[in-house]
């Protein structure tokens, strides 16, 4: 009976969803004026594209904010605070286990206007060396892998190459090659 109920332990264990163990995804930034000063109190708020939901906080004295525990995929994030211009940033996209960091730079209105930028330039990492690249599944449908090797995907991360091209691998060596990051 004892052996019975470790096994119930251990499968619902292992059966739980895959949230409870996900790493996770945050927006996070600091929203200035023009001259460069602070803006306490200032919402923010992240839409998730796909699904419409959102989430929302407010800035701290500092003019930071921190949206945590956020769903994988691309968000609109918009800042907004009473007598300057609301601001939108479109497609930023959130990865698992990145914070991904959005700034805005308010400019003071009369009028209430928006203003929208399109197509977010790749953030980088600065506080990090760490090699991390997602894979899309519409970037693993366009490329060609030689021999039909699934290893083939290591190279599409950027600074990675691999000891022994696919094509030139011998069958009686060990199936995958070493991955070796590239010197920059």
């Amino acid at each position: 009976m004892r052996g019975r109920v470790w096994y119930l332990v251990m499968a619902l264990l292992f059966s739980a969803p895959g949230f409870v163990w996900a790493q996770g995804a945050s927006i996070n930034g600091r929203i200035v004026d023009q001259t460069g000063g602070v803006l306490p109190g200032t919402s923010v708020t992240a839409t998730h594209i796909a699904t419409g939901t959102s989430r929302e906080t407010v800035t701290n004295s500092e003019g930071l904010y921190s949206l945590p525990a956020l769903q994988v995929g691309r968000y609109q994030v918009q800042a907004s605070l009473a007598g300057f211009q609301t601001a939108v940033t479109e497609n930023v996209d959130v990865i698992v286990g990145a914070a991904t960091t959005v700034n805005f730079a308010l400019k003071t209105t009369g009028v209430e206007e928006t203003i929208t930028v399109t197509g977010a330039a790749p953030l980088i990492n600065v506080t990090s060396s760490e090699l991390k690249h997602v894979t899309r599944a519409e970037q693993i449908q366009g490329v060609p892998l030689l021999a039909r090797d699934f290893t083939g995907l290591v190279t599409l991360t950027p600074g990675v190459r691999t000891s022994v091209p696919p094509r030139h691998r011998r069958r009686d060596k060990a199936p995958c090659p070493l991955v070796v990051p590239r010197r920059v």
